[in-house]
């Protein structure tokens, strides 16, 4: 049995995160043993997590400055569990983890998932850190990156090169599929008309988000696509955010825009719409909510940023980030496709999300990672 402790920066509701809960659920439990230990704070996600029989520690981390006692307290915890492996899961964590395995002699792993830190969204203090790690980075025994862009930025601020790998994120293609129940309950239950045209996007809201992108395009489309209705869901995309409220109304589009907020049914949403946006316009490496639209055979528009172009390839659109109306061309030219033209492009979207992205694919490639075995490189760079 290999022991594994993933040490996470935090449990929120987030894409990185969600990846970890996905490898959790599936990694084989005859063979590896795993431990969540988390740095800042535990809520629903950890819930789900001591669901699948996995144990969650919260070692309360809030500041910067709580480093050293944090890793004074994982040291604490690894010389309980005897683990074989330590796995960090983004920047703090990563830290986190070297330390301990520098403290502990154990062999760490580094989990990186994003491409680009952006200072005019993320904290400084993180921005430096993701910089400081390229002088720790011959610690980790293998630096796991979820997308190809993440790699060559790393590796461009120092990060060192043998020990880089890509493993991208997996999808639950039990979970998200096509589905035309989904889509007719959905749809009754928003009261949209079933001769809608409905634009998705599943983000929290956030600068590098870039909802204003996609509503600046939705107000371009607008007077061509009469019947066309958009979707918000996730953090900050409720009714109560004053400001996101106020971009809608100034861009006239209060009848078209649905605000919805968090919602732990992403399945349903997904199945229901007809095209999934992604308008972010930095940071992201290896997108949850595109590989998961494509697993539901919905096409996507997306921006140019981190893997995006790479995991839609060929079925779908990709347009420059933060250009509205590049991105309200390839909207209109997806409505102007009609539902059987984007049930073709969805299909082969699924597809692609099968043969290369589904869950099981990237878990093993993790087990084989902490077997000691030799990884297919050509599969996981694909």
């Amino acid at each position: 049995m290999i022991k594994v402790v993933f040490v996470t920066t935090d449990l929120e509701l987030g894409g990185a995160e969600m990846m970890l809960l996905r490898l959790l659920s599936r990694i084989d439990r005859r063979k590896f043993e795993p431990t969540v230990i988390s740095l800042g704070g535990s809520d629903e996600l950890a819930e789900q997590i001591k669901v699948l029989g996995v144990v969650v520690h919260d070692i309360g981390i809030r500041t910067g400055a709580g480093i050293a006692v944090g890793t004074m307290r994982l040291c604490r915890y690894l010389h309980e569990i005897k683990p074989d492996i330590i796995q960090g899961w983004m920047v703090h964590g990563n830290l986190v983890a070297a330390l301990g395995g520098v403290v502990t002699r154990i062999p760490v792993f580094w989990g990186v998932r994003h491409s680009r830190l952006d200072m005019l969204v993320e904290r400084r203090s993180t921005v430096l850190l993701e910089r400081l790690l390229a002088l720790l980075s011959r610690i980790p025994r293998r630096i796991i990156y979820n997308s190809q862009s993440g790699r060559i930025r790393h590796e461009s601020l120092g990060y060192v090169s043998s020990r880089g790998i890509v493993v991208p994120n997996g999808f639950d293609l039990d979970r998200f599929k096509p589905d035309e129940v989904f889509r007719y309950e959905v749809r009754r239950e928003l009261g949209i008309d079933p001769s809608c045209v409905v634009v998705g996007l599943f983000a929290r809201f956030h600068p590098m988000k870039d909802h204003a992108t996609l509503l600046d395009a939705v107000k371009m489309l607008r007077p061509n696509i009469p019947q066309l209705k958009v979707i918000l869901a996730g953090e900050g995309c409720g009714a109560g955010n004053p400001e996101l409220s106020k971009m809608i109304a100034d861009r006239d589009l209060t009848d078209v825009v649905l605000l919805l907020g968090p919602r732990g049914d992403l399945e349903r949403l997904t199945a229901a719409i007809d095209v999934a946006a992604n308008s972010s316009r930095a940071v992201e490496g290896f997108s949850n909510v595109i590989g998961e639209a494509m697993a539901a055979g919905v096409p996507c528009v997306v921006t140019d940023v981190g893997d995006a172009a790479l995991i839609v390839a060929d079925n779908g659109e990709i347009v420059p980030p933060s250009d509205a109306r590049a991105f309200s061309e390839a909207l209109r030219r997806m409505i102007l496709l009609g539902s059987d033209g984007r049930r073709e492009m969805g299909a082969k979207a699924r597809k692609r999300i099968v043969e290369s992205f589904s869950i099981d694919t990237v878990t093993r490639e993790y087990e084989i990672l902490y077997g000691g075995d030799v990884v297919d490189e050509s599969r996981v760079h694909s």
